[in-house]
């Protein structure tokens, strides 16, 4: 193992199971929230130094309003999460771009949030300002026993939306989006309102099924098989060698242990990581049968006689043919009886079964047999020493789009 980095190689797959175990989350809001699990208020971690999302680099909890909650017991299939947003920014605030030029922007409430267990933020929440229930009990919105389904679905804001967000980029990594109230529910005041309530129930214990429906739409058992055969690392560049069944479009990202969430989504190493499209996968090559010339034609059963151009075009009559395992070209000379040149040859054959050496007649014979193609997929990065790093890759079927998860 290179001395300069410890490396954990692991293809992308999110079959295990999180029920049982402390979950950490990751949550912000523009610019003021309570959670709740189950009724119960879940306060931030103070002690959480980093905010692990997935990233490369140190963020420190202090710089960013993100925050980190951790539920020692983890969350469980059925369970609510509760979410209170409240914020003091004005209705429209003043940017200035980087030429000193100012535009103004609506402010509406926000909330982003991810979780070790694959929940993420999305329209699959939902919003209201609804603080009570309206039966004689007054149930708080935060109970796990309070009605929901009259609520709207939460609107998942656009990426350009609020400029001011996130401007060290620690979500950039995850595909959960900024959510809240939808401009339609509100069309008298732009930015809306400024006190808003979300709520979700949890669907599952696996990352596989509280992942978002658009992260798991096209995933298959089908999607071509990946093969990582090498990996080669120094400080700045991480070099990783794979072969795939089939041709794919393929994605690898690298993450710094000590800030890593959860393993990444096939879309999201497609958004942030390295890829190359349309790389090749199992094909069929030709390789030489003993020496490069002989004057002694194999005694093989034959699948058909060509007279062709040149030893290529036999090459290729054979690569385009399922039952051609082998074949012979005349470099001199050509078969008596048919005046051919290139003999494709069918079915097992024994490569000491050969006619009498020929005195006029000289062949270059080859056997097709299935290659795996080596790509190479190059990282950019600076790594520490005494540091883990994880690598993840997927790939996908270019044709139809499933992918690996």
């Amino acid at each position: 193992v290179d001395p300069m980095a410890l490396w954990r190689i692991c293809c992308l797959l999110l079959l295990y199971r999180v029920r049982g175990s402390s979950l950490t989350m990751v949550v912000e809001a523009d610019n003021y929230l309570d959670v709740y699990r189950n009724s119960a208020f879940v306060a931030p971690d103070i002690s959480a130094s980093l905010i692990p999302l997935n990233g490369v680099r140190r963020v420190v909890a202090s710089d960013t309003p993100a925050k980190v909650l951790v539920f020692p017991l983890g969350v469980e299939q059925g369970d609510v999460l509760a979410f209170r947003l409240v914020t003091n920014r004005p209705e429209v605030v003043n940017v200035t771009n980087a030429l000193g030029q100012i535009s103004q922007y609506p402010a509406p409430l926000g909330l982003i949030m991810a979780s070790r267990n694959g929940l993420m933020s999305s329209g699959d929440f939902k919003c209201s300002t609804q603080e009570k229930a309206l039966n004689e009990e007054r149930t708080p919105f935060f109970y796990r026993e309070f009605n929901d389904s009259a609520w709207p679905q939460a609107y998942e804001q656009p990426e350009d939306c609020c400029p001011w967000r996130d401007p060290m980029l620690v979500w950039e990594r995850v595909n959960a989006r900024w959510i809240g109230p939808s401009p339609l529910d509100y069309p008298l005041n732009i930015s809306g309102p400024r006190q808003l309530n979300c709520r979700y129930h949890v669907p599952g214990y696996d990352v596989p099924t509280n992942l978002p429906a658009r992260e798991r739409t096209m995933e298959s058992e089908s999607a071509p098989l990946l093969n990582i055969t090498a990996l080669e690392i120094s400080t700045s560049v991480t070099k990783l060698i794979f072969s795939v069944e089939r041709k794919a479009n393929v994605y690898c990202g690298v993450i710094d242990a000590r800030y890593e969430l959860r393993v990444p989504t096939h879309n999201e190493l497609k958004k942030w990581g390295t890829g190359i499209t349309g790389v090749s996968g199992d094909i069929w090559q030709l390789a030489l049968i003993g020496d490069e010339f002989s004057s002694q034609e194999l005694n093989a059963s034959v699948l058909v006689r060509l007279n062709v151009a040149d030893q290529e075009s036999c090459e290729q009559q054979c690569l385009n043919r399922d039952a051609c395992v082998a074949l012979e070209f005349y470099l001199a000379g050509q078969h008596t009886q048919t005046g051919t040149n290139c003999k494709l040859i069918e079915d097992s054959y024994d490569v000491d079964n050969r006619f009498p050496e020929s005195p006029i007649a000289s062949f270059v014979q080859k056997y097709k047999f299935m290659a795996k193609p080596q790509h190479t997929i190059t990282i950019s990065g600076l790594l520490f020493p005494n540091t883990v790093y994880n690598t993840y890759c997927s790939a996908e079927d270019p044709a139809t789009g499933v992918h690996s998860n």
